[in-house]
C-alpha cells in the first residue's frame, strides 16, 4: 500500500470553507419537532443504565493502536449493534485487522444524510500504576467512568448509536438518513480509516458531526500538519583528531535554533483558527560511538500551519532557511542538508455561519442551557476529510471534558447523556 502518510500530497487543498447548507428556520423545526424531541429525551432518560453498560462495554474492548488484532474486534461489535438498529452495514479491511464500519439508517423519504464519525482505536494505557481503576475494566468512580478511550473517543462513538435506539424506541420517524461511521487507525495519522472509506464513494451526507472535540465548544476549524526530517552530514573521525572531521551535531545546533524559531511567509491571521504556523523540534538523533566524530545527524520537526496554507509554501519557507544556514555555514564549504516529509495532514475549515452550526448551537443549548462557540482549535484532526474530499460541512464535538491520552481518562456519566440527547436533537432538527 502507499504511504499512508503522505496520501494528501496528492488531494485536494482548499483554501476556503465549502460553501454555506441550505438555510434553515430554527424556530419552525424547533416547532415542528417539540413533541418528538420531548418523547425521545424521555427515553434517553429512560435508558440511562443501559446507555452506562454499552459505553462500558466498548471501554472493555481494548483496540489499542498498535495492539495484535488492533480494530477487529471493536468493529465487529460496533457493526452488530448496527445491524441490531436496522442499519446497512458495510465493513472495510485495507490491511488485516485495520477494520472500518459504515451503517446507513435509512428515512422513510432519504431527505438529507447526517453523518456522526468517530473512531475505534486508542493509544496505549501507559503505566498501569498510575490508574485509579484497571484501564480497560470502565469502573464506575462517582460520578464518572474510567478507562482507555472513554473520552477518546467511545463517548462519542457510545452517544452516535445510543442516539439513534431512542430515536427508534420513541416511535419518532426520521425523512432523512442517519449514518455513522467507525474509522481504524485515527490516532496513528488516519490514513486507513476515514480516507479508505470515503474513496469506497459510500460517504455521502449533508453534514456530520466527528465525535470528539474540545470543551465547551463547538469546533469548526484545525490547523494542517506537517512532519519532517531535516538531515545534516559531517565527515567521521576519530574524535582525538577532531578538527579533520566535521562533526555533524555541532553543524546541526545552528539549524535547531533557525527551524524552532522559523517565520512563515504568506500567511495571515485566521478568523476562526487561532495561533500562527509553528515549527517545533521534537526529536534527535546523530552519532554511533562514543569516541567517533559524528558524520549524520538528524532531527524531526512538528509544524502546524492554518487554513489558507499549503504545503508548498510551507516547504518553500523551510528551504529558505536551510539556504540561509548554507551560506553562512563556515565548516567544509558549506552545509551539506537534505528535507524529507515524512508524514502531513491539510487544514480543515466549516464557515461559521453555515446554518447547520446555527441548528447544533441550538441543540446544545436546548440541552445543556449553555451557549457554545463555534471556533477553531490548534491541534489537527482527521475531520479534515469529511472537508476536503467528502465535501460535507463538518463540526467536531462531544462534552467530554477529560484530556486525551492521559492515565484516569474519563467521561462524567450526566455529560454523556447529554451528549446522546444533543446528537439526537441534530438528527431531529435536520432530518424530520
Amino acid at each position: 500500500m502507499e504511504n499512508l502518510n503522505l496520501l494528501e500530497l496528492d488531494r485536494v487543498w482548499s483554501t476556503e470553507p465549502l460553501p454555506l447548507s441550505p438555510e434553515l428556520d430554527i424556530d419552525a423545526l424547533l416547532k415542528k419537532t417539540e413533541d418528538a424531541r420531548a418523547k425521545v429525551f424521555e427515553t434517553v432518560d429512560e435508558m440511562r443504565d443501559e446507555a452506562i453498560e454499552f459505553l462500558q462495554s466498548l471501554i472493555r474492548i481494548n483496540s489499542v493502536n498498535p495492539s495484535p488484532t488492533f480494530e477487529r474486534e471493536i468493529a465487529d461489535y460496533v457493526a452488530e449493534k448496527m445491524r441490531q438498529l436496522s442499519m446497512d452495514v458495510h465493513q472495510i479491511e485495507p490491511e488485516k485487522n485495520r477494520v472500518s464500519n459504515l451503517g446507513l439508517y435509512h428515512g422513510f423519504e432519504g431527505h438529507k444524510t447526517l453523518l456522526i464519525n468517530s473512531h475505534l482505536d486508542t493509544v496505549p494505557e501507559g503505566t498501569l500504576a498510575d490508574w485509579v481503576a484497571p484501564p480497560f475494566e470502565a469502573r464506575i468512580v462517582g460520578d464518572r467512568i474510567i478507562g482507555r478511550g472513554a473520552k477518546d473517543c467511545k463517548l462519542g462513538m457510545a452517544s452516535s448509536l445510543m442516539a439513534l435506539e431512542a430515536i427508534q424506541r420513541s416511535g419518532v420517524g426520521l425523512r432523512g438518513n442517519y449514518m455513522i461511521t467507525t474509522t481504524a487507525g485515527e490516532e496513528t495519522g488516519g490514513g486507513l480509516g476515514l480516507p479508505q472509506l470515503i474513496d469506497t464513494g459510500l460517504v455521502k451526507a449533508d453534514y456530520a458531526i466527528y465525535a470528539e472535540g474540545e470543551p465547551k465548544q463547538l469546533v469548526v476549524g484545525a490547523r494542517g500538519f506537517c512532519q519532517i526530517e531535516i538531515s545534516v552530514k559531517g565527515t567521521t573521525t576519530h574524535s582525538s583528531n577532531k578538527h579533520l572531521g566535521s562533526n555533524a551535531i555541532v553543524k546541526m545546533a545552528p539549524v535547531i535554533k533557525a527551524i524552532d524559531s522559523m517565520t512563515f511567509t504568506n500567511w495571515k491571521p485566521h478568523p476562526v483558527v487561532p495561533g500562527k504556523p509553528i515549527a517545533s523540534v521534537n526529536m534527535i538523533s546523530g552519532g554511533f560511538k562514543e569516541n567517533v566524530v559524528p558524520d549524520s545527524c538528524t532531527i524531526v520537526v512538528d509544524i502546524r500551519f492554518l487554513p489558507g496554507m499549503t504545503i508548498d509554501g510551507v516547504m518553500a519557507d523551510v528551504e529558505r532557511v536551510m539556504d540561509s544556514l548554507q551560506r553562512q555555514d563556515p565548516f567544509m564549504g558549506g552545509l551539506e542538508y537534505s528535507v524529507n516529509v515524512r508524514s502531513l495532514g491539510r487544514p480543515m475549515i466549516t464557515d461559521a455561519n453555515d446554518p447547520f452550526v446555527k441548528v447544533m448551537q441550538r441543540a446544545v443549548l436546548d440541552v445543556t442551557g449553555e451557549e457554545f462557540p463555534a471556533f477553531g482549535m490548534t491541534a489537527s484532526t482527521d475531520a479534515r476529510w469529511l472537508v476536503n474530499d467528502a465535501k460535507i460541512p463538518t463540526i467536531l464535538f462531544s462534552l467530554a471534558e477529560s484530556r486525551s491520552h492521559v492515565p484516569n481518562e474519563f467521561v462524567i456519566i450526566d455529560q454523556y447523556i447529554q451528549n446522546i440527547k444533543i446528537y439526537a436533537e441534530t438528527a431531529l432538527l435536520l432530518l424530520s
